[in-house]
């Protein structure tokens, strides 16, 4: 098993980051026995899927056909969070609502973390990645999913347009009609 690669429980309220690492007392605690034996179960069944490329996994406890229908919703999404452009997906399942959005603020975090670690590693000289791959475990299957999104860069959504406001920079003195004509 690699240990690079970062294993994330997705229950119904919260995401748990880097169970495997937890030691010592913690891994007593009956709260967290479950997700630990859970991440060992799902740490033996990725073995083999795993590459260079791979450095997280997730474990859902969602079917899998919603795992697979989420991720493609997830990484064809216009927007600027996956939260926020699958919204539709969530209220037609709404069985598994709760999940479903905790499972979307993971993967923004997710997003977010990629592009601080771009932008640091753009001021050195680090190199920059332009996708995430991410192993997704639907526990009730016993299946993976491999979900990549991209990562944007420079306040730009996932389709290249600006999620900005476009600047008016008109010169002094000249009038402009409507469409921007002298």
């Amino acid at each position: 098993m690699s240990p690079d690669l970062e294993y994330i429980y997705v229950d119904t309220d919260q995401f748990y980051l880097n169970l495997d690492k937890i030691s010592g007392k913690d891994r007593k605690d009956p709260k967290l026995k479950p997700l630990l034996k859970l991440v060992t179960k799902t740490q033996l069944k990725a073995d083999p899927f795993i590459t260079g490329e791979l450095h997280n996994i997730l474990a859902i406890d969602l079917p899998f056909p919603i795992v697979r229908e989420f991720n493609s919703e997830a990484m064809f999404s216009n927007g600027p969070s996956i939260a926020n452009s699958t919204v539709d997906f969530v209220t037609k399942h709404a069985k598994y609502r709760k999940t479903l959005k905790t499972f979307a603020m993971c993967l923004d975090f997710l997003l977010r973390r990629c592009e601080e670690t771009n932008a640091k590693s753009s001021h050195g000289s680090g190199t920059k990645q332009s996708m995430v791959s991410i192993l997704v475990y639907a526990q009730p299957d016993d299946r993976f999913d491999l979900l990549t999104l991209e990562i944007c860069s420079d306040a730009r959504s996932k389709n290249g347009k600006s999620t900005e406001p476009p600047q008016a920079n008109p010169s002094k003195g000249s009038k402009r009609d409507r469409n921007g004509r002298r």
